[in-house]
């Protein structure tokens, strides 16, 4: 099934970018990755599908150039899940496409897909032969009580929020007619990964496995 190239109804977008990038060197967010900065990559691809584009950030004044609702974590010092909860809080649709800001190659056909597998379901995530990539996924906002569920329990993990939720996952076989080398699903941790994604962005064609 291939959609047209136009933005999704209904849905909102989360981008976490709160990462402090120890093993970058520098904010990750920022640090360039072919011209621009790795979160751009991300937001680029996300503002061409949503009209609502939630960014939550530990420092707001970096992205007010941007087309956004610029947030600060409602609930800092806890990782990835207070970002989530902060931005699908916020939304003003029930389902949000939520995104790390170190994936510089999201498919867009890969989002819609995930997208079109969320009614009936609290979480659509991605399974792939690596793992789960819950940073990378759909939520409703009927996740949020879990979630402050397990923050209030002092296991403030995502995986502890999941076991909680009806959850749609997504095989690689599945996935595959949308990105199928899964590229979507490369996330950039440290300056290896940087050098990596270099190196595949130099290509026309990418190719990467998890």
């Amino acid at each position: 099934m291939i959609w047209k190239g136009v933005r999704m109804e209904g849905v909102s977008c989360v981008i976490l970018a709160g990462g402090k990038g120890r093993r970058m060197g520098g904010e990750k967010a920022f640090v360039p990755l072919r011209g621009l900065p790795l979160f751009e990559h991300v937001y680029r691809v996300c503002g061409d599908l949503f009209e609502e584009i939630i960014i939550v950030t530990n420092d707001p004044d970096r992205f007010t150039s941007y087309r956004a609702i610029i947030l600060k974590d409602l609930i800092p010092g806890i990782g990835p899940l207070g970002g989530l909860y902060t931005g699908l809080l916020t939304a003003k649709n029930e389902y949000c496409f939520c995104a790390a800001c170190d994936l510089p190659f999201l498919r867009k056909e890969l989002i819609r897909y995930l997208l079109s597998q969320r009614e009936g379901y609290d979480a659509v995530i991605p399974s792939a032969p690596d793992g789960l990539h819950p940073l990378l996924a759909v939520y409703s906002k009927g996740a949020l009580r879990e979630m402050m569920r397990v923050i209030e329990d002092g296991k403030p993990k995502v995986s502890n929020v999941l076991s909680r939720l009806k959850v749609r996952l997504c095989t690689a076989e599945e996935m595959a007619p949308y990105d199928p080398s899964l590229i979507s699903l490369f996330n950039v941790n440290d300056i290896e990964d940087l050098r990596r994604a270099e190196e595949l962005m130099k290509g026309e064609d990418i190719r990467w496995n998890p």
